[in-house]
């Protein structure tokens, strides 16, 4: 819920358990994409560090 919030665009959420790690693909509208990333990372980096201290996500995956 905090990602369909938090990002404009998102059209599916998943959530893949491998090998111990918890990932979160997101899949966005081609318009919300670099919106999403931002410039050098900055959006996409703030987004993965605020689900794993909140919600033990080890990482995001932007498609």
């Amino acid at each position: 819920m905090f990602l369909r919030n938090s990002v404009k665009g998102i059209r599916e959420i998943r959530i893949r358990n491998e090998k111990e790690e918890k990932i979160v693909e997101i899949t966005v509208e081609n318009s919300s994409r670099s919106l999403v990333i931002g410039r050098n990372g900055k959006n996409i980096k703030a987004l993965r560090q605020i689900l794993k201290r909140n919600y033990n996500i080890d990482n995001l995956v932007v498609k």
